[in-house]
């Protein structure tokens, strides 16, 4: 009986390693942030990203093209734990999404969303709080308050006061 368990548990692991292995690493990424696949679900996904990791390949390729921003703006709360193991497997916090029309540093683009939960995560974990706009060239603070004027919100001026204790 333990022979045939032990038997049944390899043929199962190598089952499922071969196709984990067979899905690209943005699909584990994508699913690990709720697009589920076939066998997996998110927390499989983002276990694997922790534990197994992405390759090399995939961390240039957010590096080069996709940035932080990207994982970060996704609808889920697990967003925060897949960015967290991207960051400590390469991942520069400071590289920007240049698939968007904006090229926006995080901090500013978390400043933009509004999203206040993005925006201490990025600080919390060395995000480049003196990155200049692209465009504008404003620094972090200069572009928060010109947002504050256009349309005010307590998660910017929260912002604001968070700089302020970074400073």
């Amino acid at each position: 009986m333990f022979k045939k368990l032990s038997l049944f548990i390899i043929v199962f692991s190598l089952i499922i390693s071969a196709l984990i292995s067979s899905i690209s690493d943005e699909r584990i990424v994508l699913c690990s942030l709720g697009s589920n696949i076939i066998f997996l679900n998110q927390n499989s996904c983002t276990l694997y990203i922790e534990h197994i990791g992405v390759s090399d390949d995939y961390i240039n390729e957010v590096n080069d093209k996709h940035g932080i921003t990207t994982i970060l703006n996704a609808n889920t709360h697990n967003k925060f734990r897949v960015a967290k193991s991207l960051i400590n497997q390469g991942v520069n916090i400071n590289s920007i999404n240049k698939h968007d029309d904006q090229h926006l540093p995080p901090l500013h683009s978390a400043a933009l969303m509004d999203d206040i939960e993005a925006f201490t995560f990025l600080i919390k974990n060395g995000a480049n709080i003196e990155a200049k706009h692209p465009t504008s060239n404003e620094n972090l603070e200069e572009f928060i308050h010109r947002l504050i004027k256009q349309n005010p919100t307590t998660h910017r001026i929260n912002m604001l006061k968070m700089l302020d204790e970074n400073a």
